[in-house]
This record gives C-alpha cells, structure tokens and sequence, in this order.
C-alpha cells in the first residue's frame, strides 16, 4: 500500500513538472482561435444556457459537449487566459496516469509492470500534442473517462453488480460525449476479459462476459454514427474520388507501423504529416505489413502462455482503428495525439514481456529496474524538447516545415501564422515555397493574394484571387477578399459580385444550419465594409446586424454596426454597441472615436474629450481624432473643458505640412478665435471658404462663424436644451 502511494505521488509531482511550462504557452492558430477563443458556446448566461449550448453546438467538425462543458468552466474560472486552459489539461492527463496506475494494478495485481506502464502514458513525447495543445482537452478528458471505467470495471469484475455495472456506463457515454475515439473501450474491457480477467477463459463466465457488452457497444455504435452525421455535414470527410481505397489502406498499414516505430524512437515529431497518397511504394507497405503480420502470428500463438501480448497488441491496433484512415477526416496521414490511449496496449506487452523474460532473477530485476529508470528520463527529455515547440505556433509550425520541408500545407500554415504575428515578409516567402510545390492549389494563391493586398498591390493581389478562383471556383474566402480588394478600387459593382457569391458559398443551403457562426458571419461583414466604402449605410447597416446576430462573439461585427450607425447619425443605437465593444478591444483606436463622436453627439462632451484622447493615445497625430477633440475644447459652452490653447496648438500641430481640409481650417479659425487671435481666426475661415465651394452648407456654416470673428467674438456651441450642442445650421 505504501509503496502504491510514493508511485502514485512520484508519477504526479514528475508529470506535473515536466509539464508545467505549459503555463507560458499560446494558443495556436489550428482549432484553438474557433474552440477556445472565438466558440459561441464559451459566452453563457447561467448554468442552464451552458448546458443548452454545450450540447447544441458542433464545433470543428465535433460534437463534444461533455468537452465543451469542461471549457466553458474554464472561460467562467480563467477568463480566457490560456495558462489556465493548459494546466486545465495537465491536471487531467495527471488524474488520468494515476488512475491508469490503479486500475492496472487492480486488474493484475502487479505493481512495477503497471508504474512503468503509466509512466510512459504519463511521459512519452507522443502524448505532448493531447496536452499542449488547448483544443485537445477532449483527449485528457476522455482520457480521464476511460480510465475510471476501467477501475470501475476491474470492480465490477471482481464482484458483479448493478451499480458498478452503471458505473461501467457511466464513464462510457461521458468518455463518449467528450471524444468518441472511446467508441472502442467495450472492445478493450473484452480484451482485459481474456487477461487478466480471464472471464472468457472460463466456460461459466464465458457468455456473460460478452452478453454484458452488447448494451456498451450499442453505445459506441450510437456514437459513431452521430460522430460521421457531424463530420459529414462538416464536409470533413473525404470521399472515394479524393482519396481512394487503395491509398487509404496502404497508409493506414504503413501508419500502424509509424506508430509503433516512434513509440520506441519517437523522432521526428510534429503537428502534421503529410499524406502520402499515390507516392507511397507498395514494397514499403508491404513490408509494413509482413511486420504487422508477424507481430500478430506470434501474439496469437502465444495467446495462451503469454496472454498480456495478444492483449497489448490487439489494444494497440484496435484502439487506432478509427483514426488509422480508412474512414479519413482531414488530409493527414497520421497524428501524435491518436496514439494517447493506443499505446498504454503496446506498453503493457512490453512491461509484462520484459517483467516474464528477465524479472525471474534478482540481476534481471535489478536490469529491469535501471532500464525503466533510464527509459523514463529518456521520456521526460524529450518530452520536455517537444513540449518547446509548442509554445507558440510560429515555433511549431516550423518545427512542421524542417520535418516536411516539401509539403505545401505545412508552409502555408506557417506562413498563417507568421501573417498573425505581423511578419508579411517571411510569410510571402513561405507562401510561395507552397506555390512551388503546389501550384494547383487555389487556396496558396488566395494566401499569396491576402499578403499582396496587405502591401496594397492591389493589381496584383486582384490577379492572384482570379487565379485562385479558376482553380478553386467555390474558394469562398477567395471570392469575399477579391471583392474586398475590388472595392478599395471603387470598382463596387464587380465588388458586390464576388462578395455577393462569397456569402452564398458561406451560407450553402445544404449545410447551412452546420457552418461555424464565424464562417456565417464573415461574408456579410466583409459585404458590409465595402457598402461602407460605396457610402451605402443603411444596406452596410443591415449586414453588419446579420454577421452580429450570426456570431455575436465577432467583437469587429459589433462595432463596425456600433460605428456605421453613428456614421448615420443614430447614436442611441451605436452607444451601447460601442461601449461593449470598447470593453472587448480597449485599444481600438477606430471604436474610441467612434464612441466619443457618439457621446459629443449625445452631449456627454466630457466622455467625449476622455475618448478622444484615449484615440489620440493608441493613434498620435490621428487627424480626424484631433479635428474633433480641438473642436470641443474651442467651442464647448462648458468653461471646464474650454482649452483655446491646448485647441491651437493641436490643430497648428495637425495641419503641419499636410494638405487641408475645409472642416479643419474652420476648426482652426475656432480655436484663434476663442484664444482671442482674431485676425489669425478670420484668415483661417477665409481659406476654410475656399475649400467649402463644393459643401454648401459647411460654407454657410463657416460664414456665420466668420461674421462672429469680425466683431471679435468666438464661436461657442449653444445647449439645445437636452444637453446636447449644436453648431449653427447643424452642420460640421
């Protein structure tokens, strides 16, 4: 018992620490920006909405709501900090190897077998991906499922019962319901059935042990089908014509032996691997496969004297089955992260075949005790090295390129991620090593043509969406940027085109109701900035609503509307959308304007002048930011925000060497005026005149105010009553 506890705290205090830089981590670009930071189902009012919402939502092809539970305390405990969704999943796969320690041992009896056997589901740089990376909590929670239904069922073997038979299936449908991979535990139990059990050894134990499976594989069955309906509608799994028959079981043999190899040198490892489709050799498959076959031929003919290594193998290939391929989702050939609970089968033929060979002699065990030793800070080595690249996806990604240096996917995530941290530069370059290696691919020339369109090639970037639309003419993103681009140019009509067929594409009315909410929203907020640009706003207004009432998590859909309706002078309307969005994004100058035109509008003028400056803070020398702000301090009927000075000087300092506006020169003239500088005032208005030919009423405006100047008198607002101020005729 004693010695049970000190293995216990020593495998939870050594997976902790290695573990524990995860704290520092980031979240990466693949699923974490839809499932931990932008999933509608994070954002909650009360228990009750988190539950409806956990279990209506499918989120990146999965349908997870016992996953989404566990996220949504996170958001409630960590706000959205990533540290705390990492050690979130630390603590799991912890609770998990501890658990895997106990129900080992009690199905078996052994101690050391059963330690090594968790140290390295604890340990092995495989497992590092289920970890450190946010969005696989659904492997440390199923994980940690799985491994109390096979406690429960070492009890329930040990003295059959109602109660621990519900225990059993419990732990499945919340195993199932945080990732279905589980859907093969009922498989694994029958396999602890023939050892250590040995229930289907024995004739009066036989038939109960497989009867009482039925109702758990009825489960497993239920939810695979539920997990291919989602995938499906996803379209996240590919068909025969992309990917034929032939090619996905060649990999899939050729993965099983991968797996095993880095099991035992696991070097190489990254976030993705490429599939080798048509280029894998039938020889090396059939290599591959001669080797599975051999394993298998001689676990099998000794099933009987050596029971734990049908069982260890057969838990290895069994447990990958689902992820193997045959039944691909994705464009992988393989990944880290599904070998998590496979590889406790091959570890356990390993513990008990070396504990049978060398543990009858006390040299052996002495051997047998330096070598797990070594093997497990061999393990906690490269944990740790693996765990490094993970700490940003700048790191990983090119961690993924020097493995796979001529897979173009991996450089165009590389290049995603290098565009996310600012560097365009680097990223063009990997993004046309992809073009290189794949020139067919529409998706590379719509990357290449984002980054032209960022550096205002437009030309260029124009021609490179053409491109990739005659590759890809479905290229949803493709169509909404292009359009984008288009509009910057003022060709609005052609604009209107792609947009228009970019929210169709978005909004397919096959899978419409199945598509994430940000993918929804995104070609009505793309539509909407360019029926700003074309001065469309109530139209822009109206898209604005949809891609806000599609993904109310997209902060920028809020507070495009927020700013679009105070473009269109309906400032009870744009406040509160502004003011929630200022306390999403602080640092957006565009909002703080918004908001203070807003509050100047409404005649909160002293909220004005505090987010004008808070602008002017994030954007210095912004010139419309500080048209404004000079206005209010030269005009305001208020004495405790008049500043003629601190007027005169910013827009002195603005129209420095800049061309000039009508509305500013007028703004100038104000603020002489009002520091007493009349001669400077007149001559500001009369040149503010000039430039108001073509505004007739700014001119007339502008009139009145230089009337005033002439008799020596400065402008100032007047209060219309409600506390609002208004300029003579209403306009500026």
């Amino acid at each position: 018992m004693l010695q049970r506890i000190w293995i216990s705290l020593a495998l939870a205090l050594v997976t902790a620490g290695v573990y524990a830089p995860v704290r520092g981590h980031e979240f990466v670009l693949l699923d974490d920006l839809r499932v931990m930071v932008h999933n509608p189902a994070l954002e909650f009012d009360g228990p009750v909405d988190a539950l409806g919402k956990a279990f209506s939502t499918t989120t990146a092809a999965n349908w997870l709501p016992v996953t989404l539970i566990s996220l949504q305390v996170d958001r409630a405990l960590w706000k959205g900090d990533p540290a705390g969704s990492f050690l979130g999943n630390v603590a799991l796969h912890v609770a998990a190897t501890l658990l895997l320690f106990l129900a080992l041992q009690r199905l078996t009896g052994a101690l050391w077998p059963c330690a090594f056997v968790a140290a390295v589901f604890a340990l092995h740089p495989l497992h590092v991906e289920s970890v450190a990376w946010a969005s696989m909590r659904k492997d440390a929670l199923s994980g940690l499922f799985f491994m109390l239904a096979l406690w429960s069922y070492a009890g329930y073997a040990e003295r059959p019962g109602r109660l621990r038979y519900a225990a059993v299936t419990l732990w499945l449908i919340l195993g199932l319901l945080s990732k279905p991979t589980v859907v093969t535990l009922p498989f694994v139990l029958l396999l602890l059935d023939w050892w250590p059990l040995e229930r289907l050894r024995c004739a009066e134990t036989r038939r109960a042990a497989v009867v009482e499976k039925l109702p758990w594989v009825a489960l497993a069955a239920g939810a695979g089908v539920a997990t291919w309906l989602v995938q499906d509608q996803w379209e996240a799994i590919s068909d025969l014509v992309a990917l034929p028959l032939d090619q996905r079981l060649a990999n899939a043999i050729e993965s099983w032996r991968l797996y095993i190899e880095k099991s035992f040198w696991p070097a190489d490892l990254a976030v993705y691997y490429p599939h080798p489709r048509a280029s894998l050799g039938w020889g090396r498959v059939a290599m591959s496969g001669a080797l599975l076959a051999t394993v298998s031929g001689v676990s099998l003919s000794l099933a009987r004297t050596r029971p734990y290594l049908i069982v260890g193998w057969l838990w290895y290939l069994g447990m990958l089955l689902p992820m193997i391929g045959i039944v691909q989702v994705g464009d992988q050939a393989m990944a880290d992260r599904y070998s998590y609970l496979p590889l406790i089968g091959l570890s356990i033929a390993v513990a008990w075949g070396l504990t049978d060979l060398f543990g009858g002699r006390a040299a052996g065990r002495v051997g047998l005790a330096l070598a797990g030793a070594a093997s497990v800070l061999a393990m906690s080595g490269a944990t740790a090295a693996q765990l490094e690249h993970w700490r940003n996806e700048i790191v990983l990604e090119t961690r993924a390129v020097a493995i796979s240096p001529h897979d173009s996917r991996s450089r165009h995530r590389l290049a995603a991620a290098l565009q996310r941290a600012g560097r365009f530069d680097e990223a063009t370059v990997q993004i046309e090593h992809a073009l290189e290696l794949a020139p067919q691919h529409g998706w590379a020339h719509a990357e290449l043509a984002d980054l032209l369109a960022r550096g205002n090639q437009l030309d260029r970037a124009i021609d490179r969406y053409q491109h990739a639309i005659a590759l890809s003419p479905n290229l949803d993103r493709a169509h909404v940027n292009l359009g984008l681009a288009l509009a910057r140019l003022d060709r609005l009509e052609e604009a209107r085109l792609h947009l228009e067929r970019g929210m169709a594409l978005h909004a397919d009315g096959r899978r419409h109701s199945d598509l994430p909410p940000e993918r929804l929203a995104a070609p009505h907020l793309a539509l909407a900035d360019a029926l700003v640009a074309a001065g469309e706003l109530d139209a822009a207004i109206a898209h604005y609503k949809s891609a806000f009432a599609l993904d109310p998590s997209r902060t920028r859909a809020g507070a495009n509307l927020g700013l679009a309706l105070a473009e269109a002078n309906r400032f009870e309307e744009a406040q509160p959308l502004l003011e929630d969005s200022l306390t999403i994004n602080y640092r957006s100058e565009q909002v703080q304007a918004g908001l203070a035109r807003t509050y100047a509008s409404l005649g909160r003028k002293q909220d004005a002048v505090r987010h004008f400056r808070n602008a002017l803070l994030l954007r210095p020398g912004w010139r419309h930011a500080t048209n404004d702000l000079a206005w209010i301090l030269a005009t305001s009927p208020n004495p405790d925000l008049r500043d003629p000075e601190e007027a005169v000087a910013l827009m002195e300092n603005v129209l420095l060497e800049k061309e000039y506006h009508a509305a500013m020169l007028d703004t100038l003239g104000a603020a002489y005026a009002a520091a007493g500088r009349t001669d400077d005032a007149v001559r500001a208005a009369d040149r503010a005149l000039a430039l108001a030919r073509r505004d007739p009423a700014l001119a007339a405006a502008i009139r009145e105010r230089r009337t005033l100047y002439l008799d020596g008198t400065p402008f100032t607002e007047v209060d219309n009553g409600n506390g609002a101020a208004k300029a003579p005729s209403a306009v500026r």
